[in-house]
């Protein structure tokens, strides 16, 4: 008798989710396959066929149209403007529920968000950076030793690059005087007599990591993919380099003299569409 009551209760807790997915959903009038809408099986089915979800999106894109059902709860949108409208400021959209509520990233309370924000924009103004790029030809010359040591004196080039590190971090007090730390906007007595409350240990915690990690990732990447694409388009490069020669010398280039430079933008933003930085798709639901 356990046995049909335990089939009995399973047939009407899948029956109810699919007749409440194929007719009450809200989602059920984008169009797409009849069985994406139906269970996230579809998705796990098609990701297995060679990896290659990426073109089974725009196949579907290509099929139905900028919106496609791409799992039950889930839809696929690829239009620019949705880029606003989902992660914009005015947006009515929030995260996941799996986002824990820890750090400037994964809150999903807007009003921590807007908070916490104030603080962080103060250490990324025009009057911190001081108009001026940071020189990074040293450290890069330091990583191709690294590398290229691997295949030969590998024990003399560490200890070369150690040498490199130590003095770079032996000089960090030097750079503070031009370049505030983000983390002195963090913790300064202005945010201490903020009516917002205080930074806690456990806050820097969480910031750090996001400082260290969300901007090393999201910069290394995307670099790494330019390189690549120059590389195998040789004719581009060509292009951007024409678009380079009038600039000053290495040492006079700043900031505001890369603006306006419209292939040297359209480079940057080619690579970011051909390889976001983050690969994982983004999960957003209605307030």
């Amino acid at each position: 008798m356990s046995r049909f009551r335990a089939t009995g209760y399973q047939a009407g807790l899948f029956g109810s989710m699919l007749v409440y997915r194929m007719l009450l959903h809200p989602l059920r009038a984008y169009p797409g396959p009849f069985s994406a809408k139906l269970t996230n099986f579809w998705c796990l089915k098609e990701t297995t066929k060679g990896n290659k979800w990426h073109k089974q999106v725009k196949e579907l894109h290509n099929q139905y149209g900028e919106s496609a059902s791409v799992g039950s709860r889930e839809i696929s949108i690829c239009h620019p403007e949705a880029v606003q409208d989902v992660h914009g400021y005015k947006s009515t959209c929030v995260k996941s529920i799996n986002y824990p509520h820890s750090s400037l990233k994964l809150t999903r309370d807007k009003t921590f968000h807007s908070q916490r924000r104030k603080i962080w924009k103060r250490g990324f103004t025009d009057k911190v950076s001081h108009d001026e790029a940071v020189d990074w030809r040293a450290i890069e010359c330091a990583m191709v030793v690294c590398v290229v040591s691997d295949r030969s004196d590998c024990e003399a080039a560490e200890s070369e690059v150690g040498e490199v590190v130590w003095a770079a971090v032996g000089g960090a007090e030097n750079v503070e005087k031009d370049l505030p730390y983000i983390f002195s906007y963090l913790v300064d007595d202005d945010s201490k007599r903020a009516k917002d409350p205080p930074f806690n240990q456990q806050d820097l915690v969480y910031d750090s990591d996001l400082a260290i990690f969300a901007s090393s990732d999201t910069t290394s990447g995307p670099l790494t993919n330019i390189f690549f694409l120059l590389a195998t388009h040789p004719a581009k490069l060509h292009l951007l380099q024409q678009d380079l020669d009038p600039l000053p010398t290495v040492h006079e280039i700043s900031p505001s003299s890369l603006k306006g430079l419209p292939f040297l933008e359209g480079v940057s933003n080619e690579a970011l569409r051909l390889f976001p930085p983050s690969t994982q798709r983004s999960v957003v639901y209605k307030e």
